[in-house]
């Protein structure tokens, strides 16, 4: 059984190329107070998964990214409305990140969108001992 450190972290963002970097920020924040040590690919899944949300969500709407934390790993997922906007195919750099993580699916609900997420182990970033 996985047990949930906490509530998710939660935040939407508007539905325009801005706000992967703004998610991004958001996103390394939390997994610093985390003391995660993956950051750089945590951010790179991130990265990617707000881009492709972001093709799938109007001007009028939101992304809403959530970070689940266990004591044992960390689901990045990002949900959108599921209604294509934006042109541009991905660019292949997916395929290299999803190599570098445990697990990662997608799934439609219904009346509700999309949602894609990444399940990344939690290692903590050894603590400075000087």
């Amino acid at each position: 059984m996985v047990t949930v450190m906490g509530e998710p972290f939660q935040q939407a963002f508007p539905g325009e190329p801005a706000a992967v970097e703004a998610a991004c920020t958001w996103m390394g924040a939390i997994l610093r107070s985390l003391q995660f040590d993956q950051v750089d690919l945590a951010l790179r899944v991130t990265r990617e998964l707000m881009t492709a949300a972001v093709r799938h969500t109007p001007l009028s709407e939101r992304v809403h990214l959530r970070v689940i934390a266990s004591e044992t790993s960390v689901v990045i997922e990002a949900c959108d409305p599921d209604v294509p906007v934006g042109g541009g195919r991905a660019d292949g750099s997916w395929a290299v990140v999803s190599r570098a993580v445990v697990e990662f699916g997608a799934r439609k609900i219904a009346g509700q969108g999309h949602v894609a997420w990444v399940l990344l182990p939690l290692r903590r970033a050894p603590h400075d001992r000087s």
